[in-house]
């Protein structure tokens, strides 16, 4: 928790100077759900500054067709099924949790367990 006394008590404007717009979101949704008092936790900054920009960058360019992709059926594979099964799962679970205004449970289930599968489905 922040405090003046402590002497982490940061204004919106310094904190986004200090990481970015977007880490910061990305801090503030995990910071707290629904009513209970937010917990800011720079290590998340300190974290999405190392991994937002490269999971953007790599998602564009998947959607753009730069990124290289495996041309056979989408059914052909077990690993394909098995990983259109996980996002289907992760689609529905954080549409639960945003609309209970879950938005720490859904930022883990969009963001961090969808980073997580993607990087198991791209390992194999």
């Amino acid at each position: 928790k922040m405090s003046k006394s402590k002497g982490n008590f940061f204004t919106v404007d310094e904190i986004i100077k200090l990481y970015s717009a977007d880490t910061v979101r990305l801090a503030m949704a995990n910071s707290g759900d629904t009513l209970e008092p937010a917990n800011f936790d720079q290590s998340v900054c300190n974290k999405a500054v190392l991994t937002l920009a490269v999971f953007l960058d790599l998602m564009k360019s998947m959607v753009s067709g730069s990124e290289p992709l495996d041309g056979g059926k989408e059914d052909g594979r077990f690993v394909d099924v098995w990983f259109a099964n996980e996002m289907n799962r992760l689609v529905q679970e954080g549409k639960k949790f945003y609309e209970s205004m879950y938005y720490r449970e859904a930022l883990r289930t969009c963001y961090f367990e969808f980073t997580s599968m993607f990087d198991q489905y791209r390992d194999i």
